[in-house]
């Protein structure tokens, strides 16, 4: 795939990236315009794959590395429904919706694993189970703050 095709490849997916965080907003805006309490969403980050990673991928699914193939295989590109005066094209995109603490773990377990294949595999798992643990039962207790604060106001 050229960095030309690349870039014709994205435009749609980088308009539809812009339509869903903007809705997004003005959901988040709407349902929790009244800034004394927190609304649910804490950040909205986004991103378009790579040319490099949009090919890695196809590679490793034992597909060639073609246009047709990133539209019809990759469903993490970005996107979603664009209507366009003539035509109607589907572009998927993933959303994740995540606590600061599954964004925090997210994060680390990406730094420590994804890229890397570290060594000793199964003491990392166990590992992790522990330290997911601890999160889930810091955002337990910290949850109840937020129970207490309610009562008093």
């Amino acid at each position: 795939m050229t960095n030309e095709q690349y870039y014709s490849l994205i435009q749609s997916y980088e308009d539809a990236r812009k339509i869903l965080i903007s809705r997004l907003e003005i959901l988040d805006h709407s349902l929790y315009g009244n800034h004394t309490e927190s609304g649910p969403v804490h950040t909205i980050q986004s991103r378009i794959k790579s040319k490099d990673s949009i090919e890695e991928k196809l590679k490793r699914s034992g597909k060639t590395n073609s246009i047709a193939n990133a539209r019809d295989y990759l469903l993490d590109i970005a996107g979603i429904p664009v209507y366009c005066l003539d035509t109607m094209e589907y572009f998927p995109v993933e959303v994740q919706l995540r606590t600061m603490s599954m964004d925090f773990w997210a994060s680390m377990e990406h730094r420590i694993c994804y890229k890397k294949n570290p060594h000793g595999q199964e003491q990392l798992s166990r590992d992790f189970k522990i330290y997911a643990d601890i999160l889930e039962e810091i955002e337990r207790q910290l949850e109840g703050y937020s129970d207490v604060n309610k009562k008093i106001e």
